[in-house]
């Protein structure tokens, strides 16, 4: 799917290289047109987060 999509890594990368302030995962849970087991986006951000990749502000 990457010719259409970015990996959730990349995500968390591009939204702290913009300074935002929130994170929305819009699809998240909505279509399993993954890739990738459904759970896997949560996984990811958790893992981030508790690795302080993803700040909490």
């Amino acid at each position: 799917m990457s010719t259409n999509h970015i990996t959730w890594e990349h995500t968390t990368h591009g939204f702290q290289d913009m300074n935002a302030k929130t994170f929305i995962s819009v699809h998240y849970g909505t279509f399993d047109l993954s890739d990738g087991p459904i759970s896997e986006p949560i996984r990811i951000l958790q893992k981030l987060h508790s690795n302080r990749t993803l700040n909490s502000n």
